[in-house]
């Protein structure tokens, strides 16, 4: 049942986008989805990060201790309204996960701060999708 709350507009009380939601697997389809808090939490504790330019673009590459396989995470910045900031300069990747605020989890980074404990904040803010295909 939909709750109507001030700041969040509709409430479903869910805390895990649906996959009918989730802006990689509408895409993509298959088995591509956003990754969740508890596999960027994962991420978190389990990796190395590296500043790097791939193809062109600035990002934290994360490698993982455990297997060696790394994930890169593209230095796009974030838009905010109509204006862009951090481009080429900061990471922000959202998650398929709500805190109990209802408000979404991601992820930051950038050359200063190789790696950022995932935050919450508002869906006005427009960040990087970086999808992920579970084996």
């Amino acid at each position: 049942m939909e709750a109507e709350d001030g700041y969040n507009g509709f409430v479903d009380n869910k805390s895990e986008l649906e996959l009918v939601d989730d802006a990689a697997h509408v895409n993509w389809g298959g088995k591509w989805r956003v990754p969740t808090e508890k596999e960027v939490e994962e991420l978190e504790q389990n990796c190395s990060y590296t500043w790097i330019t791939k193809n062109g673009v600035n990002g934290v590459l994360a490698t993982s201790n455990i297997n060696g396989q790394s994930i890169f995470l593209p230095a796009a910045g974030y838009k905010y309204y109509n204006n862009y900031y951090g481009i080429g300069e900061e990471v922000r990747t959202w998650t398929s996960s709500l805190s109990s605020s209802f408000l979404p989890y991601f992820i930051s980074g950038s050359e200063d701060w190789l790696f950022h404990s995932h935050s919450v904040t508002s869906r006005e803010y427009g960040h990087t999708v970086r999808a992920v295909c579970p084996y």
